[in-house]
């Protein structure tokens, strides 16, 4: 009987083993992978997913992309100006656009996020406006890659900063809600946040409680474990 206890209160203790550190594996996997060191951004940044609706005005002209984000799949979902769709799988580095499939090297539209980090200087204007200036070669380098991958009608591409550039963030509570940052008098390029769903999906989730003790004994059904006495005998005579 002495080794039957044994092996319950061993059951017993990988049962609370298991709840209690797959519960935090699980509360991490409720957010997605990626993190920041800046409370502002940290929230966004480590959302499963959103959407992002660009605009780049030029000369009072509007060019539209917006973008489905799937941060844990790494998937973009873009829609731009002139109705070209594609989705670009940045894990695998596949584009596919229609029935075609390219497999090239692609920057995110969410990089701006990376950039954001490393700004050269940051102003917290308010709880909810915080300024980031980017040095001159950080953000053309960031033009360049991502304006390859926003297809657009070909009526435009974005012109390089002759300077560094205040990037303007904003947030409502917990998220961002816009960005925006201006290269030229003529030519801004806004950023708009919004579905956000890390929330709807933590709500899928049960909470989890940990086992009482006195169920698991009434429930158990100690007849099963009479294997395991003669499994210890024979061992014995080992």
């Amino acid at each position: 009987m002495k080794n039957k206890w044994q092996y319950v209160w061993l059951f017993v203790f990988v049962i609370i083993c298991l709840l209690s550190f797959g519960g935090s594996i699980i509360a991490e996997n409720k957010k997605g992978p990626y993190r920041s060191s800046d409370e502002f951004l940290s929230d966004t940044v480590s959302s499963r997913a959103f959407h992002i609706d660009i605009a780049v005005v030029d000369n009072s002209k509007v060019y539209n992309h917006q973008i489905d984000v799937d941060q844990v799949s790494d998937i973009h979902t873009i829609k731009s100006t002139g109705n070209s769709t594609y989705v670009a799988n940045y894990r695998t580095g596949d584009l596919q656009i229609g029935d075609m499939t390219f497999h090239i090297p692609m920057a995110k539209a969410t990089d701006i996020f990376n950039l954001l980090e490393e700004a050269k200087e940051v102003t917290q204007v308010s709880d909810t406006e915080k300024d980031y200036i980017i040095s001159q070669e950080a953000i053309n380098n960031y033009l360049l890659e991502t304006s390859a991958n926003l297809i657009n009608d070909g009526s435009y591409t974005y012109p390089l900063a002759e300077q560094d550039v205040k990037v303007q963030v904003y947030k409502d509570g917990k998220y961002l809600t816009r960005i925006f940052y201006q290269l030229q008098n003529s030519l801004s390029i806004e950023y708009q946040f919004s579905n956000y769903n890390d929330i709807e999906r933590e709500k899928e989730i049960p909470p989890v409680d940990l086992p009482n003790p006195n169920i698991l004994e009434e429930t158990i059904d100690f007849s099963t474990w009479d294997f395991l006495d003669k499994f210890n005998k024979n061992d014995k005579k080992h």
